[in-house]
């Protein structure tokens, strides 16, 4: 229905995957478009019951707005669940540029992690982001079980920097 666009597929299918450009729109017009994505896998992984990705890497994601929902309210009442275990080796974007509406304040972020999901509510992530368009780093280590949430966060930015303008400071 003209909701996720692909441009330029290469790389070696199904373990290799290159697209130029990836575009997810609604209603009202493309939020999310991904440039130069890379996705390097291990398909047979699935067997085990774990998706392994070795390397998620884009050189551009430029996410301006949320989405706009459908105004239809979900048919199962039932919570989504992963189908499999996910492991992510690597993941790298050049350039993230988040629009003001999607985290309250505008930025650009090159970002770096990994992360290994067990269930939507169990597991590990590591994320670094460095401001692109003006001071900051920001670093992220946490964890997530049925009882616990734990998360190392460190923060270096400048005065009306990145998190004080997102919590008004």
């Amino acid at each position: 229905g003209g909701m996720v666009r692909l441009q330029g597929l290469s790389g070696r299918f199904p373990d290799s995957l290159r697209i130029a450009r990836i575009e997810v729109a609604d209603a009202k017009g493309v939020y999310v478009t991904v440039e130069n994505a890379a996705l390097d896998w291990s398909p047979l992984k699935l067997l085990t019951g774990t998706a392994v990705v070795h390397q998620l890497t884009a050189t551009k994601v430029d996410v301006p707005r949320l989405p706009e929902s459908s105004g239809e309210p979900s048919k199962s009442s039932s919570s989504f669940e992963l189908p499999v275990q996910v492991q992510l080796d690597r993941l790298h974007v050049d350039r993230a540029s988040i629009g003001a509406p999607v985290a309250g304040a505008a930025a650009d972020l090159a970002l770096d992690g990994s992360g290994h999901l067990t269930t939507l509510t169990t597991g590990t992530v590591e994320l670094a982001a460095r401001r692109l368009d003006s001071p900051g780093d920001y670093r992220v280590k946490g964890s997530i079980s049925a009882d616990r949430i734990e998360a190392n966060v460190q923060a270096n930015e400048p005065p009306k920097g990145l998190i004080s303008s997102i919590a008004k400071l």
